[in-house]
């Protein structure tokens, strides 16, 4: 029997699953692929820097993994997407700089005028050709003295075998680090932010 391939939907669908806590074994029957297909995805994410706080770079990873299993592929599939996308560069470049629109409605209204491609197309073309989600430039504080600032972030650390439930669940951490020293103090939580809210 040949070697199934799964496209940049199905992979993403995996990523999605694995940062909702569910096990290689669970994941495997959700989809119907092979528990080392699986394996193999995760790892290769991991590799490219998949965590469980980048919901929104699954597509970027799903297509990084994509592009590793099927490097012959690659290129086909950008050369497709150019072929598409560039007659409408300018229309993109309008859309998101001059109107302000997000990415996914950009990619609404050009499957509405008859545009067929995938949204991760879309942003991959959209970064390499328009410059499109680019790091914006950081703005340096003024000086503080020792304790006046502090800044404080909250997020999700990744997945953690509970044994008093028997099963996997989500990690949190409430980081706070003092401006002045750089000192950090983590605590740690499987609650969720509901727990800072009181």
């Amino acid at each position: 029997m040949g070697h199934k391939e799964y496209n940049v939907t199905e992979i993403v669908d995996i990523l999605r699953r694995w940062i909702e806590g569910d096990g290689m074994r669970e994941i495997a029957k959700a989809t119907g692929m092979d528990r080392n297909t699986v394996r193999k995805y995760i790892r290769i994410a991991e590799e490219k820097g998949f965590s469980f706080d980048c919901k929104g770079n699954l597509d970027e990873i799903a297509y990084l993994i994509f592009s590793e299993v099927h490097p012959e592929k690659k290129d086909w599939v950008e050369n497709k997407r150019d072929r598409i996308l560039l007659p409408h560069k300018e229309t993109i470049t309008d859309w998101l700089e001059k109107q302000k629109l997000t990415l996914t409605k950009v990619h609404i209204k050009l499957l509405s005028i008859g545009v067929d491609v995938s949204y991760i197309a879309l942003y991959r073309f959209s970064r390499e050709h328009l410059g499109f989600g680019s790091k914006q430039i950081t703005v340096r504080m003024a000086e503080t003295k020792p304790g006046e600032v502090a800044e404080v972030d909250f997020g999700r650390l990744g997945i953690l075998y509970d044994p008093a439930s028997g099963r996997n669940r989500v990690l949190y951490a409430l980081v706070v680090t003092q401006v002045f020293s750089r000192y950090q103090y983590m605590y740690t939580t499987q609650s969720g932010f509901e727990e800072f809210d009181q």
